[in-house]
């Protein structure tokens, strides 16, 4: 199977029912003079390219569990897999998803994001993207460096945004359609999609999102940027100010280990992200979306209901990961360390910390950029993962996945049991996501009126799960009582 793209021919291998073509390269390998630079076409090839095989991971810490054995590459990280029912000249939805990882950690190819899955129950073409992460995606050096590097500390977002110009050019010869474009992504992927819908140069190159456990975060000014950076360079490769240009030659591996030594070598999600550089990000982007910049671009939200309770374990829970955690929270430090000391008094330390950062990271944020976008004019559905996995009363981090992208057969996800109740509640999600996708709306047939959400009186927020849950649902619903929605269930 053979398709010509902008940049040259390229050979894809079927799968099933499906096509798939995957480490198409969509920018030049931003190394060398590139590497802290937005990136750059990629060069023309003659020949027939072999895209059967997935491609190299962008660079990151490899003592990470899952990165034992994986390739990894600073020079071909920037590529992307298309999945298709059939590259016949259709005009089929196209989904583009953004992978989750902290910024710094993650991959377009694991189990959990095989577009084999996703494909094969619905008439769409899946698209999924790699950027660059961590030091080389998200380290600000406009101050240290000067203006040739002033965007460098938007280098992922900027990756984003090149793959996304390479899908309007390119997706058609695929059978996808370059006007039916939603972005959708999960976690750090779905921080991404809210800086997408801030940054004016993806307009017009998508047109529905989905945010699953991400807002609008670790978005910084100039100087909290500077800052980070001076400290990167100091804690990470003893280097003054002054030495930062040995940043631009030294190797990649030598790169992830500085940003290993970061805080005694923790993995530390979302230490870097995008900057109001005053070039692409030019404002807040909140700014931004509640002008209406958006007004035509519907947008599903949500987040789960026990977003950290699993992986802050106690073995992690060190005083340099608390201090990490309340960092984030800037300005807001001393009120929300204030909570998290209230909440010792009836918890555990990792159960404090954990409920504070659900709260105040995922759901606080979630309802912030719901009310701006409906502010802004958007049509907006809000919603809440609350199904309990494996018996275990927790809604946590990430396990709405497999309900959405149809892989809990894989080994990554045995834990998931296959139940009837299981299937029911996927074929249900699916179908929500499925309805989005091809019509900027979640509604169903069979389910609860979901209106959008409104951001003069209360709004709704669905509540996802397998089955109505009495008492649970209520202790939900008081946890929630000041918050400024209706609370309806699947």
């Amino acid at each position: 199977m053979i398709v010509e793209t902008t940049y040259g021919r390229i050979e894809g291998i079927r799968e099933g029912r499906f096509e798939a073509y995957k480490n198409i390269p969509f920018a030049a390998p931003p190394v060398g003079p590139l590497r802290f630079k937005p990136p750059q076409p990629p060069q023309k090839w003659d020949g027939v390219r072999d895209c059967t095989r997935f491609g190299p991971r962008a660079m990151q810490n490899p003592a990470h569990p899952d990165n034992a054995g994986a390739q990894m590459s600073e020079a071909d990280c920037l590529n992307l897999n298309v999945w298709t029912p059939k590259a016949d000249g259709g005009r089929r939805p196209v989904v583009v998803h953004i992978h989750g990882g902290g910024l710094c950690f993650g991959w377009n190819s694991e189990d959990c994001f095989d577009g084999q899955h996703f494909v094969q129950e619905r008439e769409v073409v899946l698209v999924a993207i790699q950027y660059r992460l961590g030091i080389l995606g998200y380290l600000y050096l406009g101050e240290l460096l000067g203006e040739e590097y002033a965007q460098s500390a938007n280098c992922g977002l900027l990756d984003q945004l090149a793959a996304l110009r390479w899908i309007r050019e390119n997706i058609a010869r695929f059978g996808g359609d370059p006007e039916n474009v939603t972005i959708m992504g999960e976690s750090a992927g779905g921080r991404s999609v809210g800086g997408l819908l801030a940054l004016p140069a993806a307009q017009g190159l998508f047109h529905k999102a989905i945010l699953q456990s991400g807002a609008i975060q670790s978005i910084r000014d100039r100087h909290t940027a500077s800052v980070l950076a001076r400290k990167t360079l100091k804690e990470g490769f003893g280097l003054e100010s002054k030495d930062a240009r040995q940043l631009l030659t030294l190797p990649a591996e030598a790169i992830i280990a500085g940003q290993a030594r970061l805080e005694g070598g923790l993995y530390l999600p979302h230490t870097f992200g995008p900057v109001i550089d005053g070039i692409n990000l030019k404002e807040p982007p909140q700014e931004t979306i509640a002008r209406g910049a958006l007004k035509d671009i519907p947008v599903l939200i949500g987040c789960n209901r026990d977003e950290l309770r699993t992986p802050v374990q106690p073995d992690d829970f060190t005083p340099a990961f608390i201090d990490h955690c309340l960092a984030n929270f800037g300005l807001n430090r001393p009120h929300v360390e204030a909570e998290y000391l209230k909440r010792l008094e009836s918890m555990d330390g990792p159960d404090a910390m954990a409920d504070i950062m659900t709260t105040y990271v995922y759901g606080n944020h979630t309802l912030a950029l719901a009310a701006l976008l409906a502010k802004g004019g958007s049509p907006v559905w809000l919603y809440r993962w609350d199904h309990d996995q494996n018996n275990v009363p927790l809604a946590a981090h990430f396990t709405e996945m497999p309900y959405i992208f149809d892989f809990d057969e894989k080994e990554y996800h045995k834990g998931f049991p296959d139940t009837a109740q299981n299937h029911a509640l996927a074929k249900r999600m699916n179908a929500i996501w499925n309805n989005f996708i091809l019509n900027g709306t979640p509604q169903t047939c069979g389910m609860p009126d979901w209106p959008a959400y409104r951001q003069a009186g209360p709004g709704v927020r669905m509540h996802l799960c397998a089955q109505p849950y009495g008492e649970a649902f209520d202790l939900a619903r008081d946890f929630d009582r000041e918050m400024p929605y209706q609370v309806i269930r699947l």
